[in-house]
């Protein structure tokens, strides 16, 4: 403890804690003192490192001086310490048959602190009982222009002690280190006292230096009598009332936070009240599992009543179960009270993070630690297509998962990790993350071209293009929609009359519907998509073609099929003069066979006719002619030539059909 002590004395700034420590005050009698100077005596070492700039000031120096002398003398030479906060001691020094109570403290005067002191007197020896004043009014100044003056408290075992501003004293929560005493550790007792002084003068910063002045006292925790700190008053202290702890549980505001759950414990107990005096509570949590994790602790002074109270303790770890201990005592050497209550501290839930990685394979796992324990860590995935799987173990808060090229467009991956400290284990909440098709490539391009396979004139192949490539591990499929047929009333039908299947890098179809005929408008509709080998697919785009008109071919030549109105009979070589004078009787109607294709028609037609006396005439299919002989003339000659055609449909005209030869007909009186 002595080689200790001896490190602490070379310790020139900062405490070692982050969390309170303190102790309301340090009884020390002057005939303890003079009879066991090592175990009656409360030592303090004083530190005042002045980060304040002096520059040349003369009268700043002295007062540093100065006060660094006299604040050692008040710290080494005193009977008592009382402490309020961060900002005032109190020094009581017992001389003669008086006390005398020098107090260090800062004050603000127009927004800006300064460093003073005061003295006053009480009547007879130094005691618990005697009254600490309001800092004098008319107070010496010690150091002034400064942005703070905070006053810092650590015990013989180098655990950091702060005060609540009645005086109450608590110890920073932490565990003991090895070569530490229990009983140093857990003392109240302040052994260094520290000031740093800071100035807020700019200009006189530029000259600073800083200056660490110490002084102690024996301050010793004996070895015998339970390793009480110092020897008990003649008078016997009270002993606290019954303890019972009444609840523990996960801390609100102590400890750091794993995943949102803090590794400190809330103790709700009753008891443990002394009569007339703060109560010392000593509240401690020794782990049992896992194995191998040091006992904290945190110790406070707390005036208690009848009603239940509560402690913080942090460092209670995540996934770690044990036992809570609180002891009550009402001063050194006082009977203890003791409850126990066991407790597990439950594992959170890991908070899980899901993000799309460098390709659309890879998924990249980020999560939150559990406990300040060693903790492993299990990934687990599963698909929207039916597999799943885990990942390798790890102790660290990522990974990443790769699936093979392809296979996760539009597929949901779900995934959630599993934490693990010692037998303890909890699972994240699912996190589930979908990856989007890029743009499905769509059909270009596409062209019908006249085959007339099997028979069908009008049969042929329509091709295409596409826009673009579906990624990589998936295929581009195509599906045709015969979706746009030319109606013979010239409107134009969207009726879907077939649509193939969907088939692999499919560029081109057979066309030969069973109702298509010459001269009519047509279109497809072609629909695209990307599957991938999972059996899923982008969204289907689809787009129509031009219209295209199917070609006609050439008519067949016309057959003669004239009508002879006297024997009403069809396709005869003769005919009757029907003129007399100036009136002539229809004797012959001059009809020629066709053959337009399905739904077309005859769109013009016509023949000629060349008399006996050769004049020639021409008309179209289906006129109405008669002649007339001469006078004296019985019979005579006339002949039908050159009947052509077309067919027509509400979008395109035929060929003329081949001219006919000659057909003489006979004109009989």
């Amino acid at each position: 403890m002595r080689n200790f002590i001896s490190r602490r004395l070379h310790l020139l700034a900062g405490s070692r804690g982050d969390a309170p420590g303190s102790i309301k005050e340090l009884v020390v009698t002057a005939p303890i003192r003079s009879a066991i100077v090592a175990a009656a005596l409360a030592a303090a070492i004083l530190v005042v490192t002045l980060n304040s700039t002096l520059g040349n000031s003369a009268t700043a120096s002295s007062r540093l001086n100065v006060g660094d002398i006299e604040f050692k003398q008040d710290v080494r030479g005193a009977t008592l310490v009382h402490a309020y906060g961060d900002d005032r001691i109190a020094l009581l020094t017992t001389t003669g048959s008086q006390c005398t109570i020098k107090q260090w403290f800062t004050k603000t005067d127009g927004g800006t602190p300064s460093l003073r002191s005061s003295t006053t007197t009480a009547a007879g020896a130094c005691t618990t009982d005697t009254t600490v004043p309001a800092p004098a009014t008319n107070s010496a100044l010690r150091v002034d222009d400064l942005q703070a003056a905070t006053i810092a408290y650590e015990n013989l075992g180098g655990r950091t002690i702060t005060f609540d501003t009645t005086g109450n004293a608590s110890l920073a929560a932490g565990s003991r280190p090895a070569d530490v005493a229990d009983a140093d550790w857990n003392d109240v007792r302040p052994y260094m006292i520290r000031i740093d002084v800071k100035s807020a003068d700019q200009q006189i910063a530029k000259f600073s230096r800083q200056g660490v002045f110490t002084g102690t006292t024996a301050i010793v925790n004996a070895p015998a009598a339970s390793e009480v700190h110092y020897v008990p008053a003649t008078n016997p202290l009270p002993t606290p009332s019954e303890l019972r702890i009444t609840s523990v549980v996960r801390s609100q505001s102590t400890g750091t936070a794993y995943s949102g759950a803090r590794e400190g414990v809330t103790v709700t107990f009753t008891g443990g009240t002394c009569p007339a005096m703060p109560t010392t509570l000593n509240l401690s949590y020794a782990a049992s599992s896992p194995d191998g994790i040091a006992p904290v602790n945190v110790v406070t002074q707390r005036t208690l009543t009848d009603a239940a109270s509560t402690l913080e303790l942090a460092g209670v770890a995540n996934g770690s179960g044990g036992a809570i201990t609180l002891t009550a005592a009402c001063g050194v050497g006082s009977e203890v009270k003791q409850a126990v209550a066991n407790y597990h501290q439950e594992l959170p839930a890991p908070a899980l993070t899901v993000k799309q990685g460098s390709s659309a394979e890879q998924y990249a796992l980020t999560w939150t630690a559990v406990s300040s324990l060693t903790t492993s860590y299990e990934p687990s995935w599963a698909t929207s297509f039916g597999t799943d799987d885990q990942m390798p173990e790890t102790t660290g808060l990522t990974a990443t998962k790769a699936f093979t090229t392809g296979t996760t467009y539009g597929a949901t991956i779900t995934f959630w990790v599993t934490a693990r400290v010692g037998d303890d284990s909890t699972k994240s909440a699912p996190a589930a993350i979908a990856t989007a098709w890029p743009a499905t490539p769509a059909g270009a391009n596409m062209v019908y071209t006249r085959t007339g396979y099997s028979g069908n004139f009008v049969s042929g192949q329509v091709t295409w293009s596409f826009t673009g490539t579906c990624p990589a591990g998936t295929t581009i499929q195509a599906s045709q929609l015969e979706n746009r047929t030319g109606q013979s009333n010239g409107t134009v039908s969207n009726t879907v009359n077939y649509q193939g299947p969907f088939q692999n890098n499919l560029t081109k179809v057979s066309w030969s519907p069973s109702y298509a005929t010459q001269g009519y408008l047509y279109g497809m509709g072609l629909q695209t998509r990307c599957a991938s080998p999972n059996g899923l697919y982008s969204p289907v785009i689809q787009v129509q073609s031009n219209n295209w008109i199917t070609p006609f071919a050439t008519p067949a030549q016309s057959s003669w099929q004239a009508f002879n109105f006297r024997e009403r009979v069809r396709g005869t070589g003769w005919t009757y003069s029907t003129c007399a004078a100036s009136n002539c009787e229809k004797s012959i109607q001059v009809d020629w066979g066709t053959a337009c294709p399905a739904g077309t028609w005859v769109g013009w037609s016509n023949w000629y006719s060349r008399s006996w006396t050769g004049n020639v005439f021409t008309h179209p299919y289906g006129y109405q002619d008669n002649w007339g002989l001469p006078s004296g003339v019985n019979s005579s000659v006339v002949t039908y030539y050159g009947a052509q055609y077309y067919c027509s449909s509400p979008w395109a005209n035929s060929p003329y059909s081949p001219a006919t030869g000659g057909v003489n007909v006979s004109v009989l009186r």
